[in-house]
């Protein structure tokens, strides 16, 4: 059961209430009721087709009638056209809003990429200024150069600058020369003294007890003198 208003032009018929009322007022239908009192009892009757009941928060129900009806398509063909035209034109609009959406979709990402695609070039062209700038200085410190190398002093300069270079590396490879002749010395100081003391302790052990005593205080100092011109060549080194 559904008001006739609600339905009015969408109607299968395609007529508002007031079209469908006023005739069937003429033909007395719409004065039955589906229910009837008589006295102190109510009787229901049987529910017709069309028919009307009061308007509701009206001052004058009757003359703003709701019609009613139990909605039943009288023909199956134009009820089917009616359908198929709605729900084609849902499907349309269905469509249209998603090819809407994956249009905002994609300005979204077309104006995200335009952006990151402007501060690429900022920073391609900073990075070109850059290089520019690099390159035009590169540029006057080789020009200042030049000029100043084929002027006399510069040359004068330069030699002397070359000369003090060469006799630093000069002096370094004669330096290196005499500490590893000095270190050549020192490993042989040690390989005889490693070689001695053995040698003194077996003959302490083998020789007269007077001889090892007197061997053996002199060979003390004697050893320690040598440590220490050991350690005095190794801090001059």
């Amino acid at each position: 059961m559904a008001p006739h208003q609600y339905l009015s032009g969408l109607g299968p018929q395609g007529r508002n209430t007031r079209d469908m009322v006023d005739p069937l007022d003429r033909r007395n239908l719409t004065r039955e009721k589906p229910q009837t009192r008589r006295g102190t009892r109510s009787f229901s009757s049987s529910f017709p087709p069309i028919s009307t009941i009061p308007a509701p928060k009206s001052l004058v129900p009757w003359n703003l009638p709701t019609v009613v009806s139990i909605v039943k398509h009288l023909w199956q063909e134009r009820e089917h056209m009616w359908k198929q035209r709605h729900r084609d034109e849902l499907a349309a609009y269905k469509e249209a809003q998603r090819k809407l959406s994956s249009l905002r979709c994609q300005k979204e990402n077309d104006e995200c990429n335009i952006r990151h695609l402007c501060l690429d070039s900022k920073l391609v062209r900073a990075r070109l200024n850059f290089r520019k700038g690099t390159r035009k200085q590169e540029k006057e410190s080789l020009r200042c150069s030049c000029k100043q190398a084929v002027t006399r002093p510069g040359r004068k300069a330069q030699n002397k600058d070359a000369d003090v270079a060469r006799a630093q590396i000069n002096l370094e490879a004669k330096l290196k020369k005499v500490w590893m002749k000095q270190v050549a010395e020192t490993k042989v100081l040690l390989n005889t003294i490693r070689i001695q003391v053995p040698q003194e302790r077996v003959g302490r052990s083998e020789g007269p007890p007077a001889e090892a005593a007197c061997a053996a205080e002199r060979r003390p100092q004697e050893l320690v003198e040598q440590v220490k011109d050991i350690r005095v060549r190794l801090e001059d080194l």
